[in-house]
């Protein structure tokens, strides 16, 4: 196994998954150890750093429940069994910049009663609009309002198009050739497997938990 040291570039292996949000896998990340404890039974834990990349992928779903939690999501502490020594993507002012801004996200996502909700869906636009892979397939998981799809309908999604108060985020949305505009939070991506599931599902856990939280004007 190998010996790690403060400083030392790290990758988290793949398919490890957090130990404190459920469901979300965190294999494939990268940081540099920050600090490496051994205890009386000599297991070793190390706490890394996430690096600028991790940082900027890292979905909003996952800062909010970290700050919920009261965690850093800025670092992560595992056993060592589940790193691997890797090659430095970025400079530790990398690092500092891109906290900057994970910082911002999460005063967004948490302090919701002084700001409008077109500020909350512009963080959740900047970032699928950066992490998904364009198009894809989704299916209609629910029809909140009267439309052209159905419960179960397949499309093809293009792009984030805008932003509606009430339904969040609206894709444009392909049936053959013909397109049309449906709220995001209806829309399940159809290959669990694809690197957009993920995202899309955290940003639909988000939304419900939103709206939840949101007093009824009615």
């Amino acid at each position: 196994m190998a010996e790690f040291k403060p400083g030392d570039s790290v990758r988290i292996k793949e398919e490890v998954m957090s130990p404190d949000i459920e469901g979300q896998c965190i294999g494939g990340w990268q940081g540099r150890v920050l600090e490496v404890i051994r205890d009386f039974d000599g297991e070793v834990t190390v706490i890394i750093e996430l690096d600028s990349e991790t940082l900027r992928e890292m979905s909003p779903f996952y800062i909010y429940e970290c700050r919920l939690s009261f965690m850093d999501c800025l670092i992560i502490e595992l056993p060592s069994e589940n790193i691997e020594p890797a090659v430095s993507r970025d400079t530790e002012e990398d690092t500092m910049m891109a906290a900057g801004d994970v910082k911002l996200i999460m005063e967004l996502l948490l302090n919701g009663d002084s700001l409008a909700p077109t500020e909350f869906y512009q963080v959740w636009t900047d970032y699928l609009t950066r992490i998904l892979i364009f198009p894809f397939k989704a299916k209609v998981s629910k029809c909140q309002v009267e439309h052209h799809f159905q419960q179960g309908d397949s499309v093809n999604v293009r792009a984030i198009d805008s932003v509606d108060e009430r339904y969040g985020l609206i894709a444009e949305v392909w049936d053959g050739r013909d397109k049309f505009y449906f709220p995001l939070c209806s829309l399940e991506v159809a290959d669990k497997e694809s690197p957009d599931y993920v995202p899309v599902e955290d940003y639909r856990t988000w939304f419900a938990d939103y709206c939840e939280s949101e007093p009824d004007d009615s």
